[in-house]
């Protein structure tokens, strides 16, 4: 038969483990939910200003201008790109070819076709950065976990041990 004391050990060590672990995934949870959301937001917002400047460029400068720029857009925010002109013809894209992403329509301002331009996210500074973020605040989380329940452990040893 189990004791009065030994159950309300484990009893009240399991609800404090099970409580500060729903409050870490809950932490979590959010940390994750925020970050999505301002990356989605920074992505547009880095993707809209990038079309815009695009569109200027294509109706203004030259073509060495323009594959310049591109390239070096693509070195400074980690992305794959390519641009193909209102032909269907690629005049730019980087090392690795975007995959998997809807080619964005370019217009003059006028509404004549310019062509096509492929974004790819998929080696992102932004988008590296964020999973290192999310990668520290787990692990961070993790210690705290452990911490706790060392202190917990330790604490209520402490607490019944004076009982004996």
């Amino acid at each position: 038969m189990i004791s009065f004391k030994t159950f309300f050990r484990a009893k009240m060590a399991r609800t404090f483990t099970i409580l500060f672990a729903v409050m870490l995934l809950l932490a979590n949870l959010t940390v994750y939910l925020a970050s999505s959301v301002q990356y989605a937001r920074l992505t547009e917002r880095q993707e809209t200003s990038f079309v815009i400047m695009l569109e200027h460029m294509l109706v203004w400068e030259d073509e060495a201008t323009i594959n310049a720029f591109l390239e070096h857009y693509g070195h400074t925010h980690g992305v794959d790109l390519q641009y193909a002109d209102a032909d269907g013809v690629v005049r730019y894209q980087t090392e690795t070819v975007p995959e998997g992403v809807e080619p964005i329509e370019l217009a003059a301002l006028d509404g004549t076709p310019l062509g096509t331009v492929a974004i790819g996210y998929r080696q992102s500074f932004f988008g590296s950065e964020l999973i290192l973020g999310l990668a520290f605040v787990n692990g961070v989380s993790a210690i705290l976990f452990i911490v706790a329940m060392l202190i917990l452990r330790s604490i209520l040893n402490r607490q019944y041990g004076l009982l004996y």
